[in-house]
């Protein structure tokens, strides 16, 4: 399972619902029970194209996204999106990193995080972003 999450100052930021789902919306995101399904266009026939994310999205605001891993391009792209929404991270506990989109953001972590998780490596831009991503397998 990969996890991207919003921080501030230590505690879970909220970013708007609202936000997200336009970026997931302007991908072909689906609403489904406790979230959104997405099909990724450009899989190969005969690879699983589909990716559910988790998600609330009945309240204003939210901190913590879910999903199962995917290599898709598109999804990486979709999910450096996702990340500029507020200071977050994407780590999964099999990752030699997580991932943060500026070297600010590690400042935002709560205490032990970077420990448990290893410093996250910052991106210098969204073509980095799909080779850090790209790398975890």
């Amino acid at each position: 399972m990969w996890y991207l999450d919003y921080w501030v100052d230590g505690q879970s930021q909220m970013v708007p619902t609202c936000d997200v789902v336009g970026l997931l919306k302007g991908s072909g995101a689906v609403a489904a029970d406790g979230g959104v399904s997405l099909t990724m266009p450009d899989q190969p026939e005969g690879f699983i194209a589909d990716v559910f994310i988790y998600a609330d999205l009945a309240g204003e605001g939210l901190s913590h996204v879910a999903l199962e891993p995917l290599a898709s391009e598109s999804l990486y792209r979709l999910l450096y999106r996702l990340m500029g929404l507020g200071n977050a991270i994407l780590y999964t506990p099999d990752a030699a990193y997580p991932i943060t989109r500026c070297d600010d953001t590690a400042r935002h972590l709560p205490d032990g995080m970077a420990d448990a998780l290893g410093p996250p490596r910052a991106t210098v831009g969204e073509e980095d972003f799909v080779r850090l991503l790209t790398a975890w397998y």
